[in-house]
């Protein structure tokens, strides 16, 4: 099974913007979680490379 989550996310300027999106990557790269989703799903082992973020900029 396959989950995406898209956010769209946009602000008056680019630095608001810029600042919005570093503000969710931190959010679900977090060490917590990480921990929150491995324990949602049972999984036993590390669950870093299920979450990529991505920036339309990249």
């Amino acid at each position: 099974m396959e989950i995406f989550i898209t956010l769209l996310i946009q602000a008056d300027g680019m630095e608001q913007t810029y600042n919005a999106e570093k503000i969710y990557e931190e959010l679900l790269t977090s060490t917590e979680m990480l921990e929150y989703v491995q324990n949602q799903c049972g999984m036993a082992q590390e669950v870093g490379e299920l979450i990529t973020v991505v920036s339309p900029q990249s």
